[in-house]
């Protein structure tokens, strides 16, 4: 996570805030899986007794995935959902600890395919009902693209004033590899 640099980027940045807060027994939705990486260290973070459910549209992402949780032994922590993040709710009945995103699109699939505010604002009020006490929504969103700025400004909108009388909600703007913005908030 760390490099000779620091923290560069939303994912290692993400990363180090879930390491400090993730507890193995913990339930966690990652509620855009892509390439499987926040899935894999979600997965490491909750242990054996934790439990994961990973969503994505693409068939692609999913299957990079579960090749990646396999590879590391994880896959019974881990429940794939072919399913967009706004059906969170059909999926997921138990209380959570903790709920991540990471908007924007899948970095090896078509960048046409792309999560958009509606579906993302549905998810989040859904992922605040399931939410325990102490529980966070962390978003990390990629505004590098078409629709990204947009869609960073309605989510942090939504986010941060949905959650106001029970979290801080920050945001912050991190440089991408690529020149790519990111824009993440933890709530």
């Amino acid at each position: 996570m760390m490099n000779q640099r620091g923290l560069y980027g939303a994912v290692p940045l993400a990363h180090f805030f879930l390491k400090e807060r993730l507890r193995p027994g913990d339930s966690v939705v990652d509620a855009t899986c892509g390439n499987g990486q926040d899935t894999l260290f979600l997965a490491g973070s909750v242990g054996s007794a934790g439990h994961i459910w990973a969503f994505d549209i693409q068939a692609e992402a999913l299957a990079m995935t579960g090749e990646k949780l396999a590879a590391a032994g994880f896959e019974s922590r881990v429940r794939l959902v072919q399913a967009g993040h706004e059906r969170l709710a059909e999926f997921v009945k138990e209380p959570l600890h903790a709920v991540i995103f990471n908007l924007g699109y899948l970095p090896t699939g078509d960048r046409e395919i792309v999560t958009t505010a509606e579906t993302t604002i549905a998810a989040l009020q859904q992922a605040k009902a399931l939410l325990l006490p102490g529980g966070f929504i962390l978003v990390a969103v990629y505004t590098g693209h078409a629709g990204g700025g947009k869609r960073m400004g309605r989510g942090a909108e939504m986010v941060c004033s949905a959650f106001a009388a029970r979290i801080q909600c920050l945001a912050g703007q991190a440089a991408e590899p690529g020149g790519d913005g990111a824009v993440s908030g933890d709530c």
